[in-house]
C-alpha cells in the first residue's frame, strides 16, 4: 500500500540509483492482480462525430475529475465553463452519464480487462447553465457533476518524503500526555475523596428513610391484612350472588331464545304472506295498465277514424295506422303537410291503386310486421303485394317480400318469418 511505502521509504531510505514504480492492483473478474497495461479510452466531444477522437491512455483506477480535466486540457475548455462527461463501454452500449468525479473509472464502467477500449464524450454547458449538448442517442438530464478535477494522476508524486519523522511525533505525544497524566493526577484524587465522603453521607441518610419506610410499610401491611380479611368475605357473598345471577341469566336465554323463535316464525308468515299480497297486487296493477294502454290506443283511433277508397274498394282506418311508418308515401300524405281532397257523397280519399291486397299493407301497419300465415303461400300474390308496398314506399313489407321471393327455391315447407320495421 502507498502509506507503508512511504512508512518504508522514511525508515530505510531508498538506494541510489533505484527508482520506483508505482503499480495498481485491480480486482478483475478472475481475482485481483496487478495492472500490466493501462487500458486505452476514444475522447472526444460530445457534438463531435464518433469518428472524430484521439486515444488516451488511463488507468483503470484513474478518477473520473482527472480524465474530465484532462480532456479538457485537450480541447482547450476555459475554466470558467462547466462540463461533464459521457461514457460507453462499446458502440452498442448506451451512454451513461458520471457526475461523481471522486469515483474511479474501472468501478464505474465495470471494466474487467485490460482490452476494454471506452469512449468518453466532454459535454459543455451553454452559457444560460443548461445542458443541451449531450451526445447523440443519449437522454438529455440536466444535473451538474460533483466533485473537483484532479489535475494530477494516481501515479504522480510518489517519491515525495514526509515533513515531520513519525516517531518524533509519537515520542512527543508520549512525552505529553504523560505530564498531562502527572498533572491532573493529584486533582483526580481529591475530587475522588470529596465525591466518596458526599456518597457515604448520601448513603447514611438513605438508610435512615429505609428503615423509617420499612416501619411504615409493617403498619401499613398489618391494616391491608385485615382489610383483606373483610374483603375476602365480601368476595365469597359477590360469587353467591353471581351464580345465582348466571343461573337466573340462562333461565332468562332460554326464555328469550323461545320467544325470538316464534317470532321468526310469526315474521316469515307475514312476510310470506305479503309477498303474495305484492305479487298479486303486482299483477293487477300490470293488467290495468295494459288494458289502460289498449282502451287509450282505441280512444286514439277513433278520434282520427279516416276513409279510404282504394279503386273502389273502401278501408276504414285510422291516422294513427297510417303514420305507422314515418317514410311511407301514406305518412306522407296525411301528414297535415298537403291538402287533400275527399268524395263529396262517402266523405273519403280516393287512391287509384287495385284494392284487392290493401288490406295485407294496413294489417301490417297495425301490427308492424307479417305473422305467420297471415298471407298465402302464392309467390304471384307476393309479386302483387310487392308491387303495391313498393308504391306506398312501405321499405319494411318491401324487404320482408323480397326475402320470400329471393328463397323462393329453397322454400318448401320453411314457415314464414316475422318482420318488424322501425
Amino acid at each position: 500500500h502507498e502509506d507503508a511505502w512511504r512508512m518504508m521509504i522514511q525508515w530505510y531510505g531508498l538506494t541510489d540509483g533505484h527508482k520506483p514504480i508505482k503499480l495498481v492492483v485491480y480486482n478483475y473478474r478472475r481475482g485481483p492482480e496487478i495492472e500490466h497495461n493501462q487500458n486505452s479510452f476514444k475522447v472526444m466531444l460530445s457534438v463531435s462525430s464518433l469518428e472524430d477522437f484521439h486515444h488516451v491512455k488511463f488507468s483503470k483506477m484513474e478518477k473520473v475529475g482527472h480524465i474530465e480535466y484532462k480532456i479538457r486540457q485537450l480541447y482547450c475548455i476555459p475554466k470558467d465553463q462547466q462540463s461533464r462527461i459521457w461514457v460507453k463501454t462499446d458502440t452498442d452500449s448506451e451512454w451513461r452519464l458520471l457526475l461523481n468525479r471522486d469515483k474511479t473509472i474501472g468501478k464505474c464502467l465495470d471494466i474487467d480487462s485490460d482490452f476494454v477500449r471506452p469512449t468518453v464524450a466532454l459535454e459543455i454547458c451553454v452559457e444560460d447553465e443548461k445542458w443541451v449538448n449531450a451526445p447523440q442517442d443519449a437522454t438529455e438530464i440536466q444535473e451538474s457533476p460533483t466533485g473537483p478535477l484532479y489535475e494530477h494522476n494516481i501515479f504522480t508524486d510518489l517519491t515525495s518524503s514526509w515533513e515531520v519523522d513519525i516517531h518524533e511525533q509519537i515520542d512527543h505525544i508520549g512525552k505529553s500526555l504523560v505530564d498531562n497524566l502527572h498533572v491532573n493526577f493529584s486533582a483526580f484524587v481529591q475530587k475522588a475523596r470529596e465525591f466518596v465522603d458526599e456518597r457515604d453521607y448520601h448513603l447514611r441518610q438513605r438508610e435512615r428513610d429505609i428503615y423509617l419506610r420499612e416501619t411504615f410499610i409493617d403498619d401499613l401491611t398489618e391494616k391491608l391484612e385485615d382489610k383483606e380479611k373483610v374483603l375476602d368475605a365480601q368476595l365469597e357473598s359477590c360469587e353467591r350472588q353471581l351464580n345465582e345471577c348466571d343461573r337466573r341469566k340462562k333461565e332468562i336465554e332460554v326464555e328469550c331464545k323461545k320467544q325470538r323463535e316464534e317470532l321468526d316464525r310469526l315474521e316469515e308468515r307475514r312476510r310470506t304472506e305479503f309477498k303474495t299480497l305484492k305479487e298479486n297486487f303486482e299483477m293487477e296493477r300490470d293488467k290495468f295498465h295494459s288494458e289502460l294502454q289498449r282502451m287509450s290506443e282505441m280512444y286514439k283511433i277513433q278520434d282520427n277514424r279516416i276513409k279510404l277508397d282504394i279503386g273502389g274498394q273502401l278501408f276504414t282506418t285510422s291516422l294513427t295506422t297510417l303514420n305507422r311508418d314515418p317514410e311511407s308515401m301514406l305518412a306522407a300524405m296525411f301528414s297535415g303537410r298537403h291538402e287533400l281532397k275527399k268524395e263529396d257523397s262517402s266523405g273519403s280519399y280516393f287512391i287509384d291503386r287495385d284494392g284487392t291486397h290493401f288490406r295485407y299493407i294496413l294489417n301490417f301497419l297495425r301490427d308492424g310486421e307479417i305473422k305467420d300465415g297471415t298471407i298465402p303461400e302464392n309467390p304471384n300474390l307476393w309479386r302483387e303485394l310487392l308491387t303495391e308496398a313498393e308504391y306506398y314506399q312501405i321499405q319494411g313489407l318491401v324487404g320482408y317480400l323480397q326475402s320470400l321471393l329471393h328463397n323462393l327455391p329453397q322454400r318448401v315447407e320453411s314457415p314464414v318469418s316475422d318482420t318488424t320495421f322501425v
